[in-house]
């Protein structure tokens, strides 16, 4: 089922862009796995390599001028 909510749209996209990709997976993960084995304390934090995805504001962030508008 597609549900016409934005907010929900938006956390689906969300979701989309936190699944790991097969390309960056093989692209990164020699990486990962040499900052994990040399650097442990940083792999805790969360610091990892991997691709840049821009993730959009929540319109409600948003101020009204910049908005995204339907002209329907």
């Amino acid at each position: 089922m597609i549900s016409k909510s934005g907010s929900d749209a938006y956390y689906n996209y969300l979701l989309y862009l936190l699944q790991l990709p097969a390309p960056e997976k093989i692209c990164c993960d020699a990486i990962n796995m040499a900052v994990r084995a040399n650097f442990p304390h940083l792999w805790r934090q969360g610091y990892m390599v991997g691709f840049y995805r821009p993730v959009p504001a929540r319109q409600q962030e948003v101020s009204p001028d910049d908005r995204i508008t339907s002209n329907q």
